[in-house]
C-alpha cells in the first residue's frame, strides 16, 4: 500500500508559498511604466547579448555583471515565462504535493517500461496568458508524444511525459504521482537526476550564472530591459538541515492530506493552462 516517506522540512525553500506564488509576487514589483527607465521605444533601440554573474535584486531591477566587470541594471521581462532560473536538486528535499514532470515510456495499461534518468521540481504558472508552448509542461497529465496516435486511438503505448504532484515514494528508487486523473509510479535510475526549473529568481545567489538577451538606449549599455533571463547554479538546492525529530502523523491521515495537497495543486496548474 503506497505512503509517504519523504522528509518534512520547515525550509521555505521547498514550501507550497515559495513553488506557486513566488514567481507572482516579484513580477508584482515590475510596473509596465518602468520600462521607460531602461528602453525609450522611440530611442536608438538596440539588442544585446550578456553572459555574466548574479550580483544582486532590488524591488525595481537586478543587477548583473559581465565579462568585462561592468555593472549592468537589468529589468525583467514582463512574460513570466521567459524568467527562468536552474539547478540542480537535492532529492531527499523532495515533498509531496511538489510539481514535477518527466519523460518515460508506457507500455499497455500505462505501465511504465524503464526507469525514469531525470525529474524536473517545477511550480505551476499562474494566470490567463500562460504561453502555448508551455501548457503542456504545467498542465497534469500524461502527454503523449505522438500526437496524432494519442488523438486518433485514446491511450497508446509509447513516449509519454508525465506532469502531476508527487504522492509518494523513495527518491532513492521509486516516485508515485498523481498526473491528472492517473496515478503513476514509476522507478528510478540509480543516477537520476533531479532538477529545478522555475520561472522565479527567490532561489538566485549573488555569484549564479546569468545570460540574458534584452535591448537597451545607445550608448548607455549599463541599463538592460530583458527579453529573457536565465540564472543557472551549481548550487544543490534543498538539501534537509538537521534539527529535531517531527512527530508522524498517523499513516491514513498522513495519505489522506498528501492526496487532498497533491489534488489541489495540479487542479490550479490545470485551471492556469486553459
Amino acid at each position: 500500500m503506497l505512503h509517504t516517506s519523504f522528509t518534512r522540512m520547515s525550509s521555505n525553500l521547498w514550501s507550497f508559498r515559495w513553488l506557486c506564488g513566488a514567481a507572482i509576487s516579484i513580477l508584482a514589483a515590475w510596473p509596465a511604466a518602468a520600462q521607460n527607465n531602461f528602453v525609450n521605444p522611440q530611442g536608438g533601440r538596440s539588442i544585446l547579448h550578456v553572459d555574466g554573474t548574479f550580483k544582486a535584486m532590488s524591488r525595481l531591477a537586478i543587477s548583473v555583471t559581465d565579462s568585462e566587470g561592468t555593472e549592468i541594471m537589468v529589468q525583467l521581462p514582463q512574460d513570466v515565462s521567459k524568467i527562468r532560473f536552474h539547478a540542480e536538486a537535492d532529492p531527499k528535499g523532495l515533498r509531496p504535493g511538489m510539481m514535477v514532470r518527466f519523460d518515460t515510456s508506457l507500455g499497455p495499461g500505462g505501465v511504465p517500461l524503464e526507469p525514469v534518468k531525470q525529474v524536473e521540481i517545477f511550480h505551476p504558472l499562474r494566470g490567463s496568458n500562460v504561453p502555448r508552448r508551455l501548457v503542456e509542461l504545467v498542465t497534469p497529465g500524461l502527454h503523449a508524444a505522438n500526437k496524432q496516435a494519442n488523438r486518433n486511438a485514446g491511450f497508446v503505448p509509447g513516449k509519454y511525459k508525465v506532469v502531476g504532484a508527487i504522492v509518494g515514494g523513495d527518491p532513492g528508487s521509486w516516485l508515485a504521482v498523481k498526473a491528472g486523473q492517473y496515478p503513476i509510479r514509476v522507478q528510478l535510475a540509480p543516477d537520476a537526476k533531479f532538477l529545478i526549473r522555475t520561472n522565479s529568481l527567490e532561489l538566485a545567489q549573488p555569484g549564479d550564472r546569468v545570460t540574458l538577451d534584452g535591448f537597451y538606449n545607445e550608448p548607455d549599455k549599463t541599463k538592460v530591459l530583458a527579453d529573457s533571463l536565465t540564472i543557472s547554479t551549481d548550487r544543490l538546492i534543498g538539501t534537509p538541515t538537521e534539527g529535531p525529530p517531527i512527530k508522524r502523523r498517523g499513516r491514513g491521515r498522513e495519505k489522506r492530506d498528501a492526496g487532498a495537497a497533491a489534488e489541489g495543486d495540479a487542479g490550479e496548474a490545470a485551471e492556469a493552462a486553459e
